[in-house]
């Protein structure tokens, strides 16, 4: 007994018709999300044009939460790319994993956003200092991390070199 009978020719055009209805779902999403994330991209720019001032103060730092990263890459990876490669961030999430080894930590959303479950940046521990606060860290600890970006991949997502990782409160929305 069939459950349905749609024939090859009405089972094409559902299909097509599921494959529009998601096109234009992610346009849609697409554009709202370009819209919300402008500022962060302006703040970018500004950040990237300073570049000649005295290196370590917050302001030569992009400031953002990884989510918000991740909703740059998920919008436009070349955007992305062009925005946060090389650059240098101090961005906040919670532990996600740290290395048996202790030379990477990933971080990402909270364990119960499961919106963003597959999205966490891997973080490699580059110097003896950062490296002795990792065995502290546990999962879903919020934590801040400045560093440059060294590489920003539409499956892998963004990978950054740590300067320096602190456990921190969560700021409103995180």
């Amino acid at each position: 007994m069939k459950l349905f009978s749609f024939g090859t020719t009405g089972a094409k055009r559902i299909c097509a018709l599921l494959a529009l209805l998601m096109m234009i779902s992610v346009a849609f999403t697409g554009c709202h999300q370009t819209q919300k994330l402008a500022p962060l991209l302006t703040e970018v720019e500004t950040t990237k044009k300073r570049g000649s001032e005295a290196r370590g103060s917050d302001k030569d730092y992009i400031e953002c939460n990884v989510i918000d990263l991740f909703n740059v890459l998920n919008v436009n990876v070349l955007k992305a790319r062009k925005a946060y490669k090389n650059a240098r961030v101090k961005v906040s999430g919670y532990v996600v994993s740290v290395d048996n080894g202790l030379n990477y930590v990933n971080i990402g959303a909270k364990s119960d956003d499961y919106e963003h479950v597959l999205s966490s940046m891997k973080c490699n521990i580059v110097d003896d200092m950062n490296r002795a606060r990792v065995p502290g860290l546990a999962r879903d600890d919020h934590v801040t991390i400045k560093g440059q970006i060294i590489s920003v991949n539409e499956f892998l997502g963004y990978t950054m070199n740590v300067e320096s990782i602190v456990l921190s409160a969560p700021k409103d929305g995180e």
